[in-house]
This record gives structure tokens, C-alpha cells and sequence, in this order.
């Protein structure tokens, strides 16, 4: 068992998440202009629920957060998206 004080745990993890995104960025090759999809899920009336929402890449910056056009600064992470082909925005 580890005994990491939790600033070392959470840069470790934040590590990890960092690797994970960028590895993410590298395979779906974003670019502005580029349509994505973002899955959401949480509870509607007390049952859980799934749904997808399209956006239009806008920007990538530094760090590797995906913005989306139109969206109010609307972002995510490339862990949280993927590229699509055919599209209904």
C-alpha cells in the first residue's frame, strides 16, 4: 500500500488524466471545424439516462481542452468526446 500525501495522489492522478487526454486528442486528430460527440448521463424522474449531444470543434487550447462553436464556451475533454462522420447539427 502506498502512502502518498494527498498532494502527491492528486498530482499523480492529474498526471494520468493529463496522458489519457492527450492520447485521446492524438486518435480522433481533432481540428476546428471537425464534429464531435459527447455523451452525457445522469437521472430524469428518478431513472438514469443516457443521451449525445453534436457540437462543431472551435478551438483546441494548450492543454488539450476541446472548445465547441456556438455553445456559450462550452468545452470538454478529449476523453469525453469522439470524432463523428455523419452528423444531425
Amino acid at each position: 500500500m502506498r502512502k502518498d500525501t494527498k498532494e502527491i495522489a492528486s498530482a499523480k492522478i492529474s498526471e494520468e488524466l493529463h496522458v489519457r487526454n492527450l492520447k485521446a486528442l492524438e486518435r480522433w486528430n481533432l481540428k476546428p471545424g471537425d464534429y464531435v460527440k459527447q455523451k452525457h448521463s445522469g437521472k430524469v424522474n428518478g431513472e438514469d439516462c443516457e443521451f449525445y449531444t453534436e457540437h462543431i470543434v472551435s478551438s483546441i487550447n494548450e492543454y488539450g481542452r476541446v472548445f465547441f462553436k456556438g455553445s456559450g464556451c462550452k468545452s470538454a475533454w478529449p476523453t469525453q468526446i469522439e470524432r463523428i462522420t455523419e452528423h444531425g447539427v
